[in-house]
């Protein structure tokens, strides 16, 4: 395991050692940091969209997205817990969390929960998928910049 804590054993502490390092890359804004612990492809999907990114210099885009997104809107702490966690194969995790996005102790959207696929490759524990439940037409976390990626929802392939 390429965990930020040596000999993490149980899913919960592997899926949340990861959405620490994923909260601390985003609040260095420290890609290299962040890209570490994503698997490509990586699959983000959303109400509206399923997003593909293929490639370093696209997964960068989407990291300066969020960056952006936090820059614009005082976002102090992005708070990423996991709710719970199982192996379905030795390599692979399925887990739920809970982002919250606070700017000086305030929440500036509400809370969202994601279901994540956590892979083993190479020793190293990444995150392969996000399925988000946000709206990112309507809703507060709004990405037009990244829907060049972007197909219909549940049409992944």
């Amino acid at each position: 395991m390429a965990s930020a804590e040596p000999g993490l054993t149980t899913a919960k502490a592997i899926g949340q050692d990861i959405l620490d390092q994923i909260s601390a890359a985003y609040h260095a804004k420290d890609f290299e940091a962040f890209a570490k612990v994503i698997d490509l492809p990586h699959t983000i999907i959303t109400f509206e969209h399923t997003l593909t990114i293929k490639t370093k210099p696209d997964l960068h885009e989407v990291f300066r997205a969020v960056v952006r997104f936090m820059r614009q809107n005082n976002v102090t702490d992005g708070v990423r817990t996991c709710l719970a966690a199982r192996f379905i194969a030795p390599d692979r995790i399925e887990a739920t969390h809970e982002t919250h996005f606070l700017s000086r102790g305030h929440r500036i959207c509400p809370p969202y929960p994601s279901l994540l696929i956590y892979i083993r490759r190479d020793g190293q524990w990444k995150m392969q998928s996000a399925n988000n439940a946000i709206d990112t037409q309507t809703g507060p976390l709004r990405f037009p910049q990244l829907h060049r990626f972007a197909k219909p929802p549940h049409t992944a392939g």
